[in-house]
């Protein structure tokens, strides 16, 4: 049975606006993730050398660490000790250079499902926030490295491939 037209104009138009308010909530949801990552920054005052460590993926200094579980806690994408991967897709794509709704969007979940798979597999009750964060923050390195997805040089197809 076909929908009458007036019924299908419905639904379209139904259909555009939930398409439109999902488009506002991702990017509420990433200027509030930028919004919580500025808070932390300036909570805990990184010098050059702890965001360098950040970016290139090398956390060595106990404040390099503290800013990334601020982040993540503040982002969401670590609850309770917990990867969060859905976070972490809103979070990548906050971070990434230039237009974040391109093609790696699917790499970001890859990677997430991934991290979300070995992480949330390990007991963190033991560990301090800050400790669980770098174990988080090592995966998404090891395994966005292993993707070649890096935010450093931009999220195109010819800087992420899928392995």
């Amino acid at each position: 049975m076909r929908a009458p037209p007036a019924a299908l104009g419905v639904l379209l138009a139904s259909a555009a606006l939930l398409i439109a308010c999902a488009w506002a909530t991702e990017e509420e949801d990433e200027d509030a993730i930028l919004g919580s990552l500025k808070e932390c920054s300036e909570k805990v005052n990184p010098s050059e050398d702890d965001l360098t460590e950040v970016s290139k993926g090398d956390l060595k200094s106990d404040n390099a660490k503290t800013v990334i579980s601020c982040w993540f806690m503040g982002a969401g994408v670590m609850r309770e000790k917990m990867f969060q991967k859905d976070r972490a897709v809103t979070f990548l794509r906050a971070l990434t250079p230039g237009d974040p709704k391109n093609d790696n969007v699917a790499l970001m979940k890859k990677l997430a499902d991934k991290c979300d798979g070995s992480v949330n597999t390990l007991s963190m009750a033991d560990k301090s926030d800050v400790e669980a964060a770098v174990i988080i923050y090592n995966c998404l390195v090891k395994e966005g490295r292993a993707m070649r997805l890096s935010l450093e040089e931009g999220n195109g197809p010819s800087n992420a491939t899928s392995s």
